[in-house]
């Protein structure tokens, strides 16, 4: 018996048409038990979202910063 709950929920700090896209955070939290043993992983990512315009060519280039607690 193994039960996992993940939630995850995206806030968009910054939204801009220029440079930097997006800055926002992504927080996961999973939560998984058994029998005798549960635990609680919360990850946060700190995403800055970079547009880059070469030549014409739309890029999209996401930088992510893990944190574990």
């Amino acid at each position: 018996f193994q039960r996992d709950i993940v939630w995850k929920k995206q806030f968009n700090l910054i939204q801009t048409t220029n440079f930097i896209h997006s800055v926002g955070v992504n927080i996961k939290v999973h939560i998984s038990f058994s029998r005798r043993t549960w635990a609680i992983h919360f990850q946060t990512l700190i995403f800055i979202d970079l547009n880059v315009n070469i030549l014409g060519v739309y890029f999209s280039k996401a930088i992510f910063l893990k944190i574990y607690l």
